[in-house]
């Protein structure tokens, strides 16, 4: 299934800047649709956009800054890969979602290099996700609130006895790493 995106941008030297961006989906239970879709060198500057039930911004060795919106209702808000790519997010509120997708652990993810910056803004995990990193993904958080809510749930420990235990909120592998500031 090829990816879709109310925004899609992309090549070098391809700049949009965008205000007052608004896009809804109408199944948030499928992954092909994105927000907005900038890869290979192009750069996305969106300012007061939102985003619900449709995943939220995703970007491949490209460049996005998005400062105040809200991206809600999906278990995907942000995807980063590669070394080019550099998120940046300024008072922006995200609330992931569990949906029918069934999937944990992928709220927001950095891979291959990518770098994720969030400040004054909030992340609000209800019942799934994680801020996740693969092959050396980066965040920065700065001056920000994250919350989550989960189901406690059980792992068997060495004794064999049940321990309870929460859900991730970071999941950080394989050469990545989180900066965490005035948070």
């Amino acid at each position: 299934m090829a990816l879709v995106a109310a925004l899609y941008i992309e090549n070098v030297d391809t700049i949009v800047n965008a205000s007052q961006i608004t896009v809804y989906g109408d199944n948030p239970d499928k992954i092909s649709a994105y927000s907005a879709y900038v890869k290979n060198g192009g750069r996305l500057n969106l300012i007061a956009s939102n985003f619900k039930d449709i995943a939220g911004i995703r970007a491949q060795n490209a460049v996005i800054g998005m400062t105040v919106g809200a991206i809600k209702g999906i278990s995907h808000a942000v995807y980063a890969w590669g070394r080019e790519t550099d998120i940046t997010l300024s008072s922006v509120n995200i609330e992931i979602e569990t949906d029918n997708l069934n999937m944990t652990g992928i709220g927001l993810v950095r891979g291959l290099g990518a770098m994720f910056r969030m400040s004054s803004g909030t992340v609000t995990f209800n019942q799934t996700g994680s801020f996740s990193t693969r092959f050396g993904g980066h965040y920065l958080l700065d001056i920000m609130v994250i919350t989550g809510q989960g189901q406690r749930e059980e792992a068997i420990i060495n004794s064999g006895e049940a321990m309870g235990i929460l859900p991730e909120a970071f999941e950080i592998s394989q050469d990545g790493d989180v900066y965490l500031k005035n948070n």
